[in-house]
């Protein structure tokens, strides 16, 4: 009996010496509103395959579509090159902007100067920056401002594990933690008024009870009232011994999971892990509310 000594074999394959093949994935890039190809346009604009992370053999087809296949690495420079030539990649979203916060920043603050402070933590990324004045009746916050700011997941990534921001001698509060939606009508969590699909009398009813800080939590409740009207059995109820606004509440937790989810991109949650977690732990800490909220 002869043994196959194959690196392949399972038995006898050595994991330190093996090779590993880098990860891809496959693009179907549709072809320019010219009329051009794939190829064609990706020469004008002087991209070889080995600089976006083409692998193997690309397939061609005769409307002009290439069907390509990335390195997992590269899929993000795959995308600008294709963005450049006028191409785009069947199937695809634009990914919605990362969105965080920044807290107590002096009146005398631009935007651009919270930018360039924002890029030597982040690197050379862009960042939207939107300042504006808190909603203070009591006049604490009128030298300052809130800035709400959007950036690309990489640079999200780097902000996201940072606390603070310098501005000049001021110190301030970068804030990543999500912003879950809360109704104006009903006070329950998960959608806004213009999507409320409860009548006026009982919207109003559910409002006071969220804002009991006695009752049990109305989120949970709300939950529980849509499984029995459903007649869904199966949908285990939730605990609601609880105030409708604590960090324990099921209902927010599983909001905040699906939000996390949504703003990383089901492809990459994996790869994201460890930022889920940091970010969620970090919105468990009791952090006070938006005073501009």
């Amino acid at each position: 009996m002869v043994r196959n000594f194959s690196p392949r074999n399972p038995i006898t394959a050595n994991p330190a010496t093996e090779v590993r093949r880098a990860r891809t994935k496959r693009m179907l890039v549709l072809p320019a509103t010219d009329g051009a190809g794939v190829a064609t346009a990706l020469d004008k604009a002087r991209y070889e395959p080995e600089d976006i992370g083409v692998t193997g053999a690309p397939i061609s087809f005769p409307s002009g579509t290439m069907l390509i296949r990335v390195q997992a690495d590269k899929l993000e420079a795959a995308n600008d090159a294709i963005k450049k030539a006028g191409l785009e990649v069947k199937g695809t979203v634009e990914q919605k902007p990362c969105e965080f916060r920044v807290h107590r920043i002096p009146s005398n603050t631009n935007a651009e100067k919270l930018k360039a402070a924002l890029e030597k933590i982040a690197g050379q990324q862009e960042f939207g920056v939107v300042l504006e004045k808190y909603k203070d009746r009591s006049g604490k916050l009128a030298n300052l401002q809130i800035a709400y700011c959007t950036c690309t997941k990489v640079a999200f990534v780097k902000i996201a594990m940072k606390k603070t921001v310098r501005l000049g001698w001021s110190v301030c509060t970068i804030d990543t933690k999500p912003q879950l939606m809360r109704c104006r009508k009903c006070g329950l969590l998960g959608h806004t008024t213009k999507y409320c699909s409860l009548e006026e009398t009982i919207g109003s009813r559910w409002k006071l009870e969220s804002n009991d800080p006695e009752a049990n939590c109305a989120d949970c409740r709300a939950f529980n009232v849509q499984i029995n009207d459903g007649l869904a059995t199966k949908i285990r109820k939730r605990d609601t011994g609880h105030p409708t606004r604590s960090y324990q509440c099921p209902t927010r937790k599983k909001l905040l999971r699906k939000y996390l989810l949504a703003r990383q991109g089901e492809a990459d949650k994996a790869k994201d892990a460890e930022l889920t977690k940091a970010v969620y732990e970090k919105s468990q800490d009791g952090q006070p509310q938006d005073p501009a909220n």
